[in-house]
């Protein structure tokens, strides 16, 4: 009983994509379908055996996959329950994504790395507060399992365009660790409750307080070198919406899907008018 609760499998990982290649108007895929058949990328992407992301995802640098693209699916599967990592394979032209607990957690590298990071703080002199939070990675010696759950994003140089292959290879399945349960009537991912009217819940907490948290606790520093180049220090962008964000979370929560719509066009809408200005 045991092994069957730590194997399963997520329920619909919705993203957006174009209609076509040559029509961008936007659509919702579950692109879970598309994982898990041992093929590999086809060699002539087209609208028969692709599916394309937006038009103007039309770049493939490291700074455009980190910002831009892996955002895209890390929110996606973050509201399906779980966190996934990406990297970039350059002999397949893709990003790999898997489940962050697809590596055991490396405790002496860890340290290192803290050892190495320059601290932000008013008296360098103090030692850095102690965290007692366990590793999400497997641990090797206590026996656990690492998670095979993966997938690839290909980019297509002639077109300039990110694609999912209708068919690809992959795991769809998740082991070693144990997953969210599901309403199955409306395919939410629910945690110790539910929240109101409905809303996702994740471990007690909406998909969208998740990700704010998230946000809030661990990527404060990536977050304020994405948008000042000041690693370690919080941008002024960071002040100015993160508690604009954390509010429309608390608010989605009580509006329910329709909030959750009404969020999702009001960023794409930001995106794209920024996306402008900054071209």
């Amino acid at each position: 009983m045991k092994k069957e609760a730590h194997e399963w499998t997520p329920g619909r990982l919705v993203t957006s994509i174009a209609t076509s290649l040559t029509n961008d108007n936007q659509i919702e895929l579950d692109f879970s379908p598309t994982i898990g058949h041992g093929k590999n990328k086809p060699r002539n992407p087209s609208d028969g055996n692709s599916y394309w992301l937006p038009a103007h995802l039309n770049q493939n640098t490291e700074i455009f996959r980190v910002k831009t693209i892996h955002p895209i699916f890390v929110n996606t599967c973050l509201s399906a329950g779980f966190k996934i990592h990406g990297d970039w394979i350059d002999r397949e032209d893709c990003i790999m994504f898997k489940c962050t607990r697809s590596r055991y957690h490396n405790e002496d590298k860890n340290k290192k790395h803290a050892e190495g990071r320059t601290r932000d703080v008013k008296n360098a002199s103090k030692p850095p507060l102690s965290r007692d939070n366990k590793t999400e990675r497997p641990i090797k010696e206590e026996g656990e399992e690492t998670c095979k759950f993966k997938f690839r994003v290909y980019w297509n140089e002639k077109r300039k365009r990110w694609f999912l292959p209708h068919q690809q290879r992959g795991v769809l399945q998740h082991c070693g660790h144990s997953h969210p349960q599901v309403d199955r009537h409306s395919n939410q991912v629910v945690g110790v409750g539910t929240g109101p009217c409905g809303t996702s819940v994740i471990g007690g907490s909406s998909s969208y307080q998740v990700l704010s948290q998230k946000m809030e606790y661990e990527s404060q520093d990536d977050f304020a070198l994405a948008t000042s180049g000041s690693k370690g220090k919080r941008s002024s962008a960071y002040q100015d919406f993160m508690p604009l964000y954390q509010e429309a979370s608390k608010l989605v929560d009580a509006t329910g899907q329709e909030g959750h719509d009404i969020m999702r066009k009001c960023f794409q809408n930001a995106v794209i008018e920024m996306r402008q200005i900054a071209l």
